[in-house]
């Protein structure tokens, strides 16, 4: 298996967890078939050291948004 073209991982993952947030309990499953290369949240490709920081603290906001939101 490959995967190739891009992986918009990061605006997926916040539109799920704010979907989910409205019905407290809801679980977000998140499958894919490669790294986030675009968009918000992208893991690779950066142009400047404080990407790869901006790309960290966008998964940890979003897990604390979901978690205050159960």
């Amino acid at each position: 298996m490959e995967e190739g073209g891009p992986t918009a991982l990061g605006p997926a993952l916040l539109v799920a967890t704010t979907m989910a947030a409205k019905v407290r309990g809801s679980k977000v499953i998140l499958c894919t078939d490669g790294m986030a290369n675009i968009g918000m949240g992208k893991l690779d490709n950066y142009h400047a050291e404080t990407e790869a920081e901006d790309a960290a603290q966008f998964y940890e906001d979003v897990g604390d948004t979901a978690a205050q939101n159960g």
